[in-house]
């Protein structure tokens, strides 16, 4: 089936291909009005918001989610005024008009992107932490399960990183579930048989990015992005242990400080003092 219409924003990159929502102006070769959503294997060329587009493909209902509080891809779109997927076979561009006000939204979030900082994320339990400099990114997760590689591959897809630099699994990962985290990065790296991801002085790095254990202190990591230098506490045992060495005065050279785990009140206000 044959498809024409005008995309309503810049095609969205994910590991698996990438996905955009598509106002319909022609099925075949009559007249259509509606939506629907683009779905990409091959997202080598660059599709965006405004352009005029032919594409051909399987057109498809979206699926449903299996239950109430887990809503599918039918529920996502149906707030977007989409009841329909297109598989694309091909696709070809009709048209590239000017659209100044997508060039300047994309010109500001470039600016943003190369820029150096992290992004924390927590939830279900579960807390990740995405390092970005100059437009690349890697990440670190508390857990290693499908659902801590699911939301990691979201988290990346989000800031615009189709392939992270490497990612950092502060718990073992089976070996069912290694697949899911192996397309998201250059290199995975993972605890294993009860023994931490990084022995004490060892490093993980990339250009700009890298995450090592120091040696001083049991269970800390400093990650850096860029200039920026980070302290990364996976677990309460490498806080407590960290106090100890405050109370020796030792100060901290730190921008800022990641917990991979829910303080305690008693812990936050310990934080906030130092």
């Amino acid at each position: 089936m044959a498809i024409s219409g005008r995309l309503l924003a810049d095609v969205r990159h994910f590991p698996s291909g990438c996905s955009g929502l598509l106002e319909v102006d022609r099925i075949e070769a009559h007249r259509a009005k509606g939506r629907t959503e683009l779905q990409l294997a091959d997202c080598s060329a660059p599709l965006l918001q405004g352009w005029g587009v032919r594409a051909v493909g399987a057109l498809r209902r979206p699926r449903p989610g299996l239950h109430p509080l887990l809503p599918g891809s039918a529920e996502r779109l149906a707030r977007q005024a989409s009841w329909s997927q297109l598989r694309v076979d091909s696709i070809e561009v009709l048209e590239r008009p000017w659209t100044p006000l997508p060039d300047l939204r994309r010109h500001v979030a470039q600016r943003l992107q190369l820029a150096d900082g992290l992004v924390a994320v927590e939830r279900f339990g579960r807390h990740w932490l995405l390092a970005r400099h100059r437009g690349r990114a890697a990440l670190v997760s508390t857990h290693g399960d499908g659902q801590a590689c699911r939301m990691a591959q979201r988290l990346a897809a989000v800031h615009g990183h189709p392939r992270l630099d490497w990612v950092m699994l502060l718990d073992p990962v089976a070996p069912d579930v290694l697949p899911c985290w192996k397309p998201l990065a250059g290199h995975v790296q993972a605890a294993q048989q009860g023994r931490p991801p990084l022995a004490a002085g060892q490093m993980l790095r990339s250009d700009g990015l890298s995450v090592h254990r120091v040696q001083q202190r049991a269970g800390t990591l400093v990650l850096q992005a860029g200039r920026q230098r980070w302290q990364l506490i996976p677990r309460p045992q490498a806080l407590w242990s960290l106090q100890e060495q405050q109370r020796s005065g030792f100060q901290r050279p730190f921008k800022g400080t990641w917990l991979g785990f829910k303080p305690s009140a008693v812990q936050r206000r310990w934080l906030l003092k130092h």
